[in-house]
């Protein structure tokens, strides 16, 4: 019935007890798991390891094994307390702010780079250029949050930038990759503002929002523009012997 897997059995209950009284061992949410996640709190109450045997007196094996049960999920449940109270809980919106900073940072310096390593694409040189000046201004806009909602160091950008710019590349080719490597970065960008985003809505934050969708409009404009020039200079880079 119900597709359930061999091996398997099911119990339904909604929220509630089984019975009255006082006794409540046979809860359904208390023959479940005890523990907790430590950071959102959220209940194991779904799945729960169980010993199916047909209805009749508890042998001594079968007493002894259920104790032993219960001391390991107190013991667990006391180990998942101490995890909590040892998870200093505060809110994160400062360290996305810092994230999405230091990706439009990253992405600004890693274009200028690239159009000073290639002076003989004047039209890549000029889009590059207008590219740094869309996250040089989201940075500019971000600051009055950060003073809102706090600083946060994030060096993971920079790592980024280092990996995928190790050294300096020249001709047809390294422009295809310097081009790709830089729609990895303004990729990183996007992913953080989508975050930031959902985190915007769900402090009613009018004033960020507003922001978080004019920097969507204007990362997808530095995302569209490197995708059409890998698309340009794709075939001819890696078909044309050079």
């Amino acid at each position: 019935m119900g597709g359930i897997e061999r091996g398997h059995v099911f119990l339904p209950f909604h929220y509630g007890y089984w019975d009255y009284g006082d006794d409540h061992d046979r809860a359904a949410n208390e023959l479940t798991l005890t523990g907790w996640d430590p950071v959102s709190k959220q209940p194991y109450f779904k799945h729960a390891a169980v010993q199916v045997r047909k209805a009749r007196g508890t042998s001594l094996t079968a007493a002894i094994t259920e104790m032993a049960g219960k001391v390991a999920d107190r013991a667990s449940e006391l180990a998942d307390k101490v995890m909590g109270s040892a998870h200093k809980e505060r809110v994160r919106v400062a360290n996305y702010l810092g994230l999405l900073r230091a990706c439009h940072e990253q992405f600004a310096g890693a274009c200028r780079t690239v159009s000073e390593h290639h002076p003989e694409e004047p039209d890549i040189r000029d889009g590059l250029e207008k590219l740094a000046r869309f996250s040089t201004e989201a940075v500019d806009a971000l600051r009055p949050f950060e003073r809102r909602y706090g600083e946060h160091a994030a060096d993971e950008p920079e790592d980024l930038r280092e990996v995928l710019f190790p050294s300096t590349r020249a001709g047809a080719y390294g422009l295809l990759r310097d081009l790709h490597d830089l729609a990895v970065l303004a990729s990183e960008s996007h992913l953080s503002l989508t975050v930031l985003t959902q985190a915007a809505k769900a402090l009613r934050d009018d004033g960020l929002l507003a922001v978080c969708e004019h920097l969507d409009v204007q990362t997808r404009r530095q995302q569209a523009w490197l995708l059409t020039h890998l698309k340009h200079r794709a075939a001819h880079t890696l078909v044309v012997p050079s």
